[in-house]
């Protein structure tokens, strides 16, 4: 029944969908209105400053804004090769990072390190067929012992019939492990993989050697359908350096891992 009340109904647009829909029928009806104001009208001009560092430029037009982004297109649009591949050397007493996804056809790693915010990708690995050990082993031969690894966070889960876990192996191989206690979505990782690749402000902090072509492919590569990534041979790269960014680089405050040491 219709008690002729009325309502307000607010919030921040997440790509078109409840809102949207609420803006469409809003823009359509009598007695049904529709108004929104970016951040910047109401909010502290450092804040904002400080969010367009912060975010890739869909995510924060999206935040602060007010506006109804869609996922489409490239899912690394922030990558362009003529800025983010470069050459570059390794540095003397370099801290190694690896991450890896642990799909086995293929199984996906790369390493790299950190200087300050900005990341440097030096190799990757694309094998298929493969288990975790082979994998790890062939990093090793680059990285060495200790170099600290950011898995996929559900390789902590036991198999029953070996009765160990890919991050056990990694371990015994001497990696450290840096793993979030459940796997970040799809969003959160490639937010915060955009962000390295340019943010809002048009920095660029993620470098990656032209080695890295099985990388590089997936960042061109990789599309959005139906507001979801494609299922194919390119997600799996793209979800291992996203574990690995996520991890040290989440765009929202107050959910960074306290007490990273790089």
């Amino acid at each position: 029944s219709d008690r002729r009340g009325g309502a307000w109904l607010t919030g921040v647009p997440n790509g078109r969908g409840f809102l949207w829909d609420l803006k469409q029928r809003a823009e359509t009806r009598d007695n049904w209105s529709y108004h929104w104001w970016m951040s910047s009208d109401i909010l502290d001009p450092v804040e904002i400053a400080e969010a367009r560092d912060d975010l890739d430029p869909a995510t924060f037009r999206q935040e602060y804004e007010a506006s109804f982004e869609l996922a489409e297109g490239r899912v690394c649009y922030c990558f362009d090769r003529r800025y983010n591949v470069r050459e570059f050397d390794v540095p003397k007493g370099v801290s190694w990072h690896v991450c890896m996804d642990f799909n086995v056809h293929p199984m996906t790693a790369c390493c790299g390190w950190v200087e300050g915010d900005t990341m440097y990708v030096w190799q990757d690995w694309w094998v298929p067929t493969a288990d975790t050990r082979v994998v790890g082993k062939r990093v090793l031969e680059v990285t060495g012992r200790g170099a600290l690894m950011f898995p996929d966070p559900s390789g902590k889960s036991r198999d029953t019939r070996s009765g160990t876990n890919d991050h056990a192996i990694l371990q015994e191989l001497g990696f450290r492990i840096r793993a979030r206690k459940a796997c970040p979505s799809p969003r959160s990782r490639n937010n915060a993989l955009n962000t390295r690749l340019e943010n809002g402000a048009g920095v660029r902090r993620l470098f990656i050697h032209p080695r890295c072509q099985h990388l590089i492919d997936a960042m061109e590569g990789l599309l959005y359908k139906n507001g979801e990534e494609e299922k194919n041979d390119l997600q799996h790269i793209i979800s291992a350096i996203g574990f690995w960014v996520e991890y040290l680089f989440p765009i929202r405050p107050g959910v960074g891992v306290k007490g990273v040491r790089y």
